[in-house]
């Protein structure tokens, strides 16, 4: 991304449009979509180097993090995948070898979803090969900001996750 198309980016959402009306959002939206975007481009050769996907690897880390033992039902809840979104997932990190599917003694119709080892090595070597990554990124802001940003994502996230309780 050019500065040029970034300064015309942000003198357009300086000034007011014709109805007079400042669209906030776009002056956040479009800059989150866009730092999203160049992660997961800078990290494309992570994946690349683990014959993984940014689905595979999220499901990964997912079983990494909220403990083994979920059902794929679970993890797409704390994906946001869809329901076949995440069977499809699911069944190509079976097929590679990096989960296992065990029945669920509580519910016979459910399975839980489990790291093999070498699930298991991927997230551990990948997670500092990603946190450098984000690092190249966020390394610009002081700890304040940083902490400003991180509490703004978690209100926004808890607001979206109260909705959907409601």
């Amino acid at each position: 991304m050019k500065k040029k198309i970034l300064d015309a980016f942000y003198a357009y959402e300086e000034n007011e449009n014709k109805e007079g009306v400042r669209n906030n959002t776009a002056a956040i939206s479009i800059p989150m979509t866009i730092i999203s975007n160049m992660l997961h481009s800078r990290g494309k050769h992570i994946y690349e180097e683990y014959d993984v996907t940014q689905a595979e690897i999220d499901v990964l880390v997912a079983l990494h993090i909220y403990k083994e033992g979920l059902t794929a039902s679970e993890v797409s809840e704390r994906l946001v995948f869809s329901s076949g979104g995440i069977s499809k997932v699911v069944t190509k990190l079976e097929f590679k070898k990096l989960i296992y599917k065990k029945d669920s003694k509580e519910d016979k119709r459910s399975s839980l979803l489990y790291l093999e080892e070498r699930g298991r090595r991927i997230v551990v070597e990948c997670f500092p090969l990603f946190q450098k990554n984000d690092d190249y990124f966020y390394d610009i802001l002081n700890d304040t900001e940083k902490e400003i940003l991180e509490k703004a994502f978690k209100k926004i996230l808890y607001s979206i996750a109260e909705e959907k309780e409601k």
